[in-house]
């Protein structure tokens, strides 16, 4: 499943800004809640 780990890599530099990307389990998160962060706020 090389895409997961694709997009992870990809997400964990997008995310490294927010420094969300030292959770590897976030990333998956992450990649479909930069909004839903707000919605669960």
């Amino acid at each position: 499943m090389i895409t997961e780990e694709g997009e992870a890599y990809l997400n964990e530099e997008y995310d490294a800004e927010e420094e969300v990307y030292i959770n590897n389990e976030g990333t998956s998160a992450i990649d479909s809640g930069p909004g839903s962060e707000e919605n669960n706020a």
